[in-house]
């Protein structure tokens, strides 16, 4: 059978990576001789068995010319899903051509996993796109393990509730997306199935390969995000409290616990921020931030020589926790909080938008000072997360 996973973002992200890859293996495993295609928003799918396409919307200009191109794009997929008619895909640019023939020649399309699904911004509306028109294709249409949410407008609630509930199947990551879905967007009860975050089943055997950034194992590690606080009315100040926050921790940290710091980069985009926290720091000397891109394999075994991990970017909570490292996350969308408590973790989580760097540096210095009780806690709480939730590949098997 073929299949054509949709919305997917690409490698600069190397927790979407994961997410991907994950993806991908969870169709080959239900489906040896699957043939799969991606429809990315940028790069391409990085794996052998998939053919990489362009996201239908894709525009590479910005600004306004570039709103009303990427409408015009949207709008022309939209009349050739409805009439089937090639006059349509004449309108269209080439690559974009292409990526409709795949969809339309798919027998599932599934919508990547990840948490893209939220009216911080207006994606959402191109990606809730992408998925109808696979749905006006006659397609059969999954939505890989999501986080859904936040959906503050009625407009953003109305939409998604329309378009999610002509899909199959509905997968929610979390318990709070799974009862959002239900009681607040009034997708079918029936259609949405509770499943974990796909990066807990992305777990490769070690191949004896050893990464580092530091000689020193005495590692704190970090992530961050460059946040802009939408719906913040002080933005701009919430953003520096943050920052000047985990220099705080960081700077207690080495000067109480002798660690180093080392701010992985899972986004590229974060890099300013990290380089910011950095500038903040007291103890600049004890702090590296490591800018070089890695792939998602690599970046896991990095952190991996972590001995205490504080991650704001989670799926880099993930390759920590994965790893058994002593993990506490800083969550800047529901998504963190909530698969934190499903993980049995809540107390290892706290709110960006209220930080308190008397809690959050207490629970490091705990997990520091007892390190292997820490690493127990997590190793248990990760194993019975994967027993008690459905996988993706157990979603896909129960399609007819």
């Amino acid at each position: 059978m073929k299949y054509t996973i949709i919305n997917a973002y690409g490698h600069s992200n190397r927790g979407d990576s994961v997410l991907l890859t994950e993806c991908i293996e969870e169709v080959l495993s239900f489906d040896e001789s699957a043939e799969i295609s991606v429809l990315l928003f940028e790069g391409n799918a990085e794996h052998e068995r998939v053919n990489s396409f362009e996201r239908i919307g894709n525009i590479n200009v910005k600004g306004l010319v570039g709103k009303l191109a990427q409408v015009y794009i949207l709008t022309i997929a939209l009349a050739y899903a409805v009439t089937g008619c090639n006059f349509f895909l004449k309108m269209l640019p080439f690559s974009q051509c292409l990526s409709l023939k795949e969809m339309e020649k798919s027998d599932f399309v599934i919508s990547a996993p990840g948490g893209y699904i939220h009216d911080t911004n207006h994606a959402y509306i191109i990606a809730l796109l992408n998925i109808f028109i696979a749905w006006l294709m006659g397609r059969k249409v999954l939505m890989a393990p999501q986080s859904y949410g936040p959906l503050k407008s009625k407009f953003s609630r109305f939409f998604t509730g329309y378009v999610l509930n002509k899909v199959d199947k509905v997968c929610a990551r979390e318990s709070y997306s799974y009862d959002f879905l239900i009681n607040k967007v009034f997708v079918e009860r029936e259609k949405v199935i509770k499943t974990g975050d796909s990066a807990f089943w992305n777990d490769h055997p070690d191949d004896g390969e050893k990464e580092s950034v530091d000689d020193n194992s005495e590692i704190l590690g970090v992530t961050v995000v460059g946040w802009t606080f939408p719906d913040c009315d002080d933005a701009n100040k919430k953003y520096k409290v943050y920052c000047e926050s985990l220099a705080h921790i960081l700077d207690r940290a080495i000067d109480e616990l002798g660690a180093s710091v080392v701010i992985y980069n899972q986004v590229d985009d974060d890099i300013a921020t990290a380089e910011f926290v950095r500038s903040l720091c007291k103890r600049k000397d004890r702090v590296l931030v490591d800018i070089s891109p890695k792939s998602s394999n690599k970046l896991r075994k990095i952190i991996a020589t972590s001995k205490v991990f504080l991650g704001t970017r989670f799926h880099s909570c993930i390759f920590a926790m994965m790893s058994g490292r002593p993990t506490f996350a800083i969550s800047y969308l529901p998504k963190t909080e909530f698969i934190m408590k499903d993980l049995g973790l809540g107390h290892r989580s706290w709110s960006i938008n209220d930080m308190d760097v008397e809690y959050i540096y207490g629970c490091v210095s705990s997990d520091w000072n007892k390190n292997h009780d820490a690493e127990l806690e997590i190793k248990n709480a990760v194993a019975r997360y994967r027993e008690v939730n459905l996988s993706f590949s157990d979603v896909i098997s129960s399609v007819e």
